[in-house]
Order: C-alpha cells, then structure tokens, then sequence
C-alpha cells in the first residue's frame, strides 16, 4: 500500500515524542514515538493499534524517529 494523505505505508501518523505530547497523552519518560492518527481500514487499524498508542520498538529495534516504523 502507498502513503496516502500523510499516512505511512501501514495507515499511521507519527510524530515523536515531545514534552507536549507526553504530557497530552499522559506518558512519563516515553521513548519512542506516538500514534497520533489511524486511517480506517489500514494495516495497522487492523492490528488494533489506536491513537495515543506509543511504539517503542519494532521487533527488537529502537524507535527513534516516525521513519523509524516503515
């Protein structure tokens, strides 16, 4: 599946973890990165993977960075 609307291939938006957004969402001493929108009927919407989730690895790598995830 290709990018669509800012989506990644897996029907995510990420950003990385800032003050602001782990206060927004509640998390404490968060690394990696934030699900901040899921497209409908994507991959990752059907892995159950909602908005406010954190992604700290993928598999056994670090996350980083959104370009992390792809």
């Amino acid at each position: 599946a290709k990018p669509v609307d800012g989506f990644n291939e897996l029907g995510l938006k990420l950003e990385g973890i800032t003050p602001n957004l782990a206060r927004q969402f509640g998390l404490a001493n968060a690394q990696g990165v934030i699900v901040t929108d899921v497209a409908d009927g994507g991959l990752a919407a059907a892995a159950g993977i909602a908005a406010g989730d954190l992604i700290e690895r993928v598999g056994n790598t670090p996350v980083k960075t959104p370009d992390d995830v792809d």
